[in-house]
């Protein structure tokens, strides 16, 4: 039981990780004309992108120690 637990809590982790530098990729824009280039970030996202990872990390971490101590 302690398996699986722990595979779920990898699994989560590595799918809120992905989400999370997906999200933090799609929070910044930008734009070149000639020799004018202008960008804009959207710090929002980026926050909510950086929780994310956060807790991706944090639930890989659980899930590993939870299946080494096993």
């Amino acid at each position: 039981m302690k398996k699986i637990i722990s595979i779920l809590l990898i699994a989560g982790g590595v799918y809120l990780g992905y989400e999370g530098v997906t999200q933090l990729q799609n929070s910044s824009a930008s734009l070149k004309v000639g020799k004018l280039e202008l960008s804009a970030k959207n710090e929002t996202s980026a926050t909510t992108a950086y929780i994310y990872l956060g807790f991706g990390v944090l639930l890989v971490i659980g899930g590993v120690y939870v299946l080494r101590k096993s």
